[in-house]
């Protein structure tokens, strides 16, 4: 009989053990990676969202296995935070992505600088305006004979050539003042990059203004350019010419507004990568 009671014991005392162990062992599912599990997350901006999904995932396992009702209310919080884990981990991931095509693209630029060594001449020209922030240039000159001459330029469209891409060219504006006159000298200018180191300017339209302000659409500026006589257009090309405003100054005017639009664009994908790596 005792060695019945003390079976009986033994069976109980084992059975409780091994039902504490149980419970112990799941606890310490519960608990242990809180506690044992560190991350770097300053290192490895990714290592939170690991360090939570792994969380997640484990309390989502021991709260479905419980039949009671705080459980499974347990269980729904559990999957709505999955959830929402799972949308911030896609969201970091795709950051991650454009984050590396910034880099690349900004390694490219800064290592690929066709416009860092100058070329041509301001010769007597002064530079009025340069902005960092706007598209164009202004340049200024003041003759000995009060005469004004004010040239201003802006990047155009990319230029295609039997399928061939050519840099952009510049749409310069020419204006001369002469001292006493409000009067105006007009010229709407091209700048191209024709090959083999040369650089040209070409006249499109010559506008003669009684003043500064008279732009209006319904005053009579002049016939079209390519409609005059060709010898008038050579020798208002040398009138501009003969004003300083020759190769060296295209070529330096063209390299200019290149440059500029190349620094810009680095600083916009720059800023870009600033932004887009704020966690």
């Amino acid at each position: 009989m005792m060695l019945v009671d003390e079976d009986r014991t033994s069976q109980g005392r084992s059975l409780r053990e091994c039902v504490r162990g149980e419970l112990v062992r799941q606890r310490g599912g519960w608990r242990g990676p809180l506690l044992v599990q560190r991350v770097n997350l300053k290192t490895n901006p990714h290592s939170l969202f690991l360090h939570n999904f792994n969380l997640t995932t484990q309390r989502l396992l021991f709260c479905s296995s419980s039949p009671s009702s705080s459980r499974r209310n347990s269980y729904q919080l559990a999957m709505s935070k999955f959830a929402t884990l799972l949308q911030k981990g896609k969201r970091a991931l795709q950051d991650l992505e454009l984050l590396k095509v910034l880099q690349a693209e900004i390694k490219y630029e800064l290592s690929n600088d066709l416009y860092k060594n100058e070329i041509g001449s301001l010769g007597d020209f002064v530079i009025d305006w340069n902005s960092p922030h706007s598209k164009d240039i202004i340049m200024r000159k003041k003759c000995e004979s009060g005469e004004e001459i004010a040239i201003s330029a802006l990047l155009g469209e990319e230029t295609f050539v039997e399928d061939n891409l050519y840099p952009k060219e510049a749409n310069m504006k020419v204006c001369v003042k002469k001292n006493g006159l409000s009067s105006i000298l007009k010229f709407d200018c091209k700048v191209l990059d024709e090959g083999q180191n040369k650089v040209d300017f070409h006249i499109q339209n010559a506008y003669f203004l009684k003043s500064p302000t008279d732009l209006g659409s319904s005053v009579y500026k002049g016939p079209l350019f390519s409609e005059l006589d060709p010898e008038l257009q050579q020798e208002l090309k040398r009138y501009l010419i003969s004003r300083g405003i020759q190769n060296s100054l295209a070529a330096y005017l063209l390299h200019q507004i290149h440059r500029k639009e190349q620094d810009q664009y680095v600083k916009w994908l720059q800023k870009l990568e600033g932004m887009v790596s704020l966690r």
